[in-house]
């Protein structure tokens, strides 16, 4: 039995599965805790469904192989983890700009930080 198919194994496939899941329903959060960012549907749909879409298949993907018993050492686990990675980096570099902003009173600190929570 390999160490993919131990309990602990299951643990990042599915932080990353709930992190993706995060990702994609933070714009439509925000007005429900009155946190409200203006910006345009397509951009966040961009900028949080797609990578966060991309990040929660990825660790469903992970957990999927890792019951069939697939071992850790697979190229789907490589692959799964460079898409997951690239969906973090897109997140994280487009929403750089917001805590810029931020810090400069031209966005507010609430809405940026819930946005940049993923």
């Amino acid at each position: 039995m390999g160490a993919a198919r131990g309990g602990r194994a299951t643990v990042w496939p599915t932080v990353l599965a709930l992190l993706g899941v995060w990702a994609g329903v933070v714009p439509y959060l925000g007005p429900v805790l009155g946190l409200r960012l203006e910006v345009a549907s397509k951009v966040e749909f961009v900028d949080h469904v797609l990578p966060g879409a991309i990040a929660a298949l990825s660790g469903i993907g992970l957990l999927a192989a890792w019951a069939r018993g697939a071992e850790a050492s697979s190229g789907l686990v490589l692959t799964a983890g460079g898409m997951a990675l690239l969906a973090g980096v897109w997140m994280v570099s487009t929403h750089v700009p917001l805590l810029s902003q931020a810090s400069r009173g031209v966005a507010e600190w609430g809405p940026a930080l819930l946005h940049n929570s993923p």
